[in-house]
């Protein structure tokens, strides 16, 4: 009987072990959304919140409770807290009696800077196109290297109009003396912003 407890104890130390050496996923923390017309699409992420669950997830690995997670939170939402700033009195005061605050304080600060993240596709985006989201790690990190795949959708339809039906309605004007004229190029609107019929790679077209 005392050597089936023994056992049972010697399982759940060792599975705690191996979940505390398990790094963290963090794909599903950014939040992408996606923004603009058909073909033209481009990708918006929530950075600011991700920012936030990621720094309290990696102080959590690290080994700190959820009071200290907590406050380091909170000094982080004033600009008091940085996790390389060894040195802030805030700091010294929350490690009193936590004799690896500051090595925890290290390895949190090691994890978040040598992580990275970033996506294969960001603009010219249609529906139903496939992003993928990559997070790279060194071996060792707290944070899991891993991809997660996005498909594009919710882009608004974009619209084909004739060039014979906007110069109908958008028609160019001259202006100026004989020899010296210009054109003067019509704007349409398009999404409250007016933008030039036509563009041209150098001058506009001048001493008509």
């Amino acid at each position: 009987m005392i050597l089936c407890a023994v056992i049972i104890l010697a399982v759940i130390i060792g599975l705690l072990v191996h979940h505390s050496k398990k790094p963290i996923s963090v794909v599903n923390d950014l939040k992408v959304e996606f923004t603009g017309y058909d073909g033209y699409g481009t990708i918006k992420t929530n950075d600011k919140d991700f920012a936030i669950a990621l720094t309290s997830k990696v102080l959590k690995k690290a080994g700190f409770n959820k009071k200290q997670v907590a406050t380091m939170q909170s000094m982080a939402a004033q600009g008091d807290f940085d996790v390389d700033d060894t040195e802030s009195g805030q700091l010294y005061f929350l490690a009193q009696g936590d004799k690896k605050f500051y090595q925890k304080l290290q390895l949190a600060a090691n994890t978040l800077e040598s992580f990275d993240y970033k996506f294969d596709k960001t603009e010219n985006l249609k529906n139903g196109d496939k992003v993928v989201l990559t997070v790279t790690a060194p071996a060792g990190s707290l944070i899991k290297s891993e991809k997660k795949t996005f498909t594009v959708k919710g882009l608004k339809p974009t619209t084909k109009i004739k060039l014979d039906d906007l110069m109908k309605e958008n028609k160019l004007t001259f202006s100026g003396f004989n020899g010296y004229g210009v054109v003067n190029i019509p704007k349409v609107k398009v999404d409250n912003n007016e933008i030039n019929l036509f563009e041209f790679d150098g001058d506009v077209p001048h001493d008509l």
